[in-house]
């Protein structure tokens, strides 16, 4: 009977490798790409300076596969910063955190049409799930038109998972 458990241990680990890939089981940092479209939902005036905005997003990453996410963040309205939070949901809601921080260009187009663009620093602290205790960091490459108050982003970066 002990021969048997120690098999299905064995094989139970050995799936898991070929599953999650031998970086993900061993804690190795791997790539964490993407894209996303997103919408500001809202943006309330903190003072003269600033406002607190929440956007909504939706994409597809390598370890979240298709996604959405909301980023509550205070926004700066002289130095185009931001500095806030970003809760990433795969499709079978594990959850995946981080913390953002950055400043934005203004861009204008031969039209007057004003662009904010820029990088924007993620920092990824943890999650549920798979997610939990996930270490990492991204640059979320954000293109936002100032007009229709949305944007489109690229994520570029690592993640390091826990393991069990």
């Amino acid at each position: 009977m002990l021969t048997r458990l120690r098999r299905f241990a064995v094989i139970s680990v050995a799936l898991a490798g070929l599953a999650f890939g031998p970086d993900l089981v061993a804690g190795q940092p791997v790539p964490f790409v993407g894209s996303s479209t997103n919408q500001a939902i809202s943006a309330v005036p903190v003072d003269p300076e600033h406002v607190f905005v929440t956007t909504i997003g939706a994409g597809h990453a390598s370890h979240l596969g298709k996604f959405t996410f909301v980023s509550p963040h205070l926004s700066g309205l002289v130095d185009f910063s931001i500095s806030g939070e970003q809760f990433f949901t795969a499709a079978n809601g594990d959850e995946l955190h981080a913390t953002l921080e950055g400043n934005l260009q203004p861009i204008v187009d031969e039209t007057g049409h004003v662009f904010l663009v820029g990088d924007i620093d993620g920092t990824i602290v943890g999650g549920t799930g798979r997610f939990a205790n996930a270490t990492g960091s991204f640059t979320f490459s954000l293109v936002f038109d100032t007009v229709t108050v949305s944007s489109t982003a690229e994520i570029d970066g690592t993640i390091q998972f826990a393991g069990k």
